[in-house]
């Protein structure tokens, strides 16, 4: 049995969906039997008769390790953010959840941001409810700080998916939605970015996908980025 760090945050179908594709990709790779199931705090659990491969299988396919462990880094889902604090909780391997609270200005000024308004950048950066970080000494990993500086380096807005696998995603690009995207990632089975071509109308492509999200996906979510908003940060080497 594997324990994910991941958990569907408003959409719950979103669970037997993953299922679907995991074990498409599973059986490709030689796997046999698998099945997705969710725990007492919402985890998800995956029972499958080759677990070593199948956490192969996905840390290949996401940025952040999706795999429950004891040992830091630790990927954790954003519970809430508000008052200049970020909650946010993450399983261990037998299935317990541990909760965290950390200061937005703390984040903020580990990654390079010397602003008033800590939360705003940090949105910017897609820390926002629902998403999956990388944390480790309760502050954003090295991982994620690696994630943050790619996207300031694109220089592209962005629109952070939550609760989508990665079919629905392609899905959904491929239903009307190529003209605004530039590329995509998985950060997690059900957290994604969608960075959006040079020229593309934020506001527009968001909608649009709201659009396309209601026909595949009604209980999906979805939140813009705008790029400009971190034009405020001063990374000096200790972000890099």
């Amino acid at each position: 049995m594997l324990v994910l760090a991941e958990r569907p945050w408003r959409r719950m179908e979103a669970v037997s969906r993953l299922e679907e594709w995991l074990r498409e990709i599973f059986l490709e790779a030689g796997g046999g039997s698998l099945k997705l199931s969710q725990g007492e705090g919402g985890w998800i659990i995956v029972e499958a008769d080759d677990e070593r491969l199948l956490a192969s299988i996905l840390r290949l396919s996401t940025r952040l390790d999706s795999i429950s462990s004891i040992d830091p880094p630790h990927t954790a889902k954003i519970t809430k953010i508000g008052r200049g604090k970020i909650f946010y909780e993450y399983p261990l391997p037998d299935g317990s959840t541990v909760r965290k609270t950390s200061y937005a200005r703390d984040w903020a000024i580990q990654l390079g941001y010397e602003g008033d308004d800590a939360e705003e950048f940090l949105e910017a950066l897609g820390v926002v409810e629902g998403m999956s970080i990388s944390t480790s000494l309760n502050m954003p990993s090295l991982i994620q700080r690696r994630i943050f500086l790619d996207e300031v380096f694109k220089g592209l807005d962005r629109i952070v998916l939550i609760d989508l696998t990665p079919q629905e995603v392609e899905k959904i690009l491929e239903s009307g939605f190529q003209g605004f995207a530039a590329v995509y990632e998985t950060i997690t089975p059900l957290t994604h970015i969608v960075y959006l071509k040079l020229g593309a109308n934020l506001d527009k492509a968001s909608k649009r996908l709201g659009i396309l999200m209601q026909s595949i996906a009604p209980k999906a979510s979805h939140k813009p980025l705008n790029w400009r908003k971190l034009s405020t940060i001063n990374w000096d080497e200790k972000s890099i």
